[in-house]
């Protein structure tokens, strides 16, 4: 009987810690969505100054997100994200507007990416 009690509580703990990791990369995404929105409307608007204090402050999110994020989630999702932060910042520097969109684009997607992967739903369990 103590084995089985044992057992659901682990299980139990496992469950819980999953819907709360879930819940935590959710939330930290939707605030890194609304960061990229803006800074996709300051490059669009040719912004170059703002759109840098900005970055600079995406970048200051995104390193106390993925110090959480790296104990959660795949590393190779991470480096993705810090590979796209560095050329964004390239190109924010250099004024380019089209690749600083297509960047932002991309750091959407890989931003975007994560919760869906760490979601539970059948093609993720199977």
């Amino acid at each position: 009987m103590k084995v089985i009690i044992f057992c659901l509580l682990i299980m139990g703990l496992s469950i819980a810690f999953g819907l709360y990791s879930y819940h935590y990369l959710t939330i930290s995404t939707n605030e890194m969505l609304a960061q990229t929105a803006e800074l996709d409307h300051l490059v669009d608007a040719g912004n170059w100054t703002r759109a840098s204090e900005h970055l600079k402050n995406i970048h200051q999110d995104w390193k106390k997100y993925e110090q959480i994020w790296s104990l959660l989630i795949n590393h190779e999702e991470i480096d993705n994200i810090e590979l796209t932060l560095a050329r964004l910042e390239n190109y924010i520097k250099i004024k380019n507007q089209v690749q600083s969109l297509g960047e932002i684009s991309a750091l959407e997607h890989w931003i975007k990416h994560i919760p869906e992967k760490e979601a539970v739903s059948l093609p993720n369990i199977f």
